[in-house]
């Protein structure tokens, strides 16, 4: 791979010494270009130029920028490229620590204090491959189902870019834009589709909230109901679903309503939810099986 010094290397640690390290294994594999940082805000700038191939930063025990960061990367919500290949690194490898990570979207993770040669036979296996991605109504990022294959949710998956690769074999940064976008456009279809579920979700819960009268239940649903919304309202218009804004623009309202309404959902919003799950399963030809 002669043209791995192109590729761009993002580090972000608050330990001087440990970057140090890092950088030292970077450069034994043959990457040159590595912007080094303590920094998390000049870590959001970079990913704002869209054009990082690698981010390895550090997730500290407490709520990481990292993990907003890399999450806000991988839903279009900054930047342009939601595919570099981010590692994680962490002194905390406790279940919450761990979660965060995964659920952020990074596509692998590194415990410190770390040895050298497991972190470089990493880095190295992220030159050749990487997992593809998956889309759910909260999550993008790699698929790490035990059992990939399952009937039914493979649907859902992409084959996305990886950049690391890429760039290392000589392909131009303009062909990566176009393998980018393309990428972007099938994520993005699936992506509505899966918050077609979790529409379907949020109603079938707040259901559960009005029977049970439980206010902390429904609050959570209304919540999750407005990201949704949200989040189908900022991709709909880069998918072949845009005829499908008079119902984005219904479930927005419905959103807000609910939001704000002061006796709580009531039996009739659940039942205005599940006609717009139909309306969109039926404008966007989604069968049962992609929306599960």
């Amino acid at each position: 791979m002669q043209h791995i010094k192109d590729v761009n290397v993002v580090l972000y640690d608050p330990n001087h010494d440990l970057r140090t390290l890092v950088i030292g294994i970077l450069r034994e594999i043959g990457f040159t270009a590595i912007a080094s940082t303590e920094k998390p805000e000049t870590v959001k700038a970079r990913l704002g130029r869209s054009d990082v191939d690698l981010l390895i930063g550090d997730v500290p025990e407490i709520e990481s920028a990292m993990c907003a960061l890399v999450s806000d990367v991988r839903t279009r919500r900054l930047g342009k490229n939601p595919f570099p290949v981010a590692i994680g690194m962490t002194s905390y490898p406790d279940e919450n620590t761990i979660s965060n990570i995964v659920d952020a979207g990074f596509d692998g993770l590194a415990l410190k204090p770390f040895d050298a040669q497991a972190f470089r036979r990493r880095l190295t296996f992220f030159l050749h491959q990487r997992k593809p991605f998956v889309t759910t109504a909260d999550y993008i990022g790699p698929d790490r189902r035990k059992e990939p294959g399952k009937p039914g949710v493979d649907a859902n998956c992409v084959n996305v870019p990886n950049p690391l690769r890429l760039i290392a074999e000589g392909v131009t940064r303009d062909t990566l834009k176009k393998q980018i976008e393309h990428a972007g456009a099938r994520l993005d279809e699936r992506k509505v589709i899966s918050c077609i579920g979790g529409i379907g979700w949020c109603a079938s819960h707040l259901d559960e909230a009005i029977d049970r009268n439980d206010g902390s239940l429904a609050h959570r649903c209304i919540k999750q109901l407005n990201e949704i919304a949200m989040d189908i309202d900022g991709r709909l218009e880069r998918t072949p679903f845009a005829h499908m804004r008079e119902r984005c623009n219904e479930l927005l309202q419905i959103g807000t309503h609910l939001e704000h309404a002061p006796k709580g959902p009531e039996k009739h919003d659940v039942e205005e939810l599940n006609r717009l799950v139909d309306s969109f399963k039926r404008g966007c030809n989604a069968d049962q099986a992609a929306v599960a």
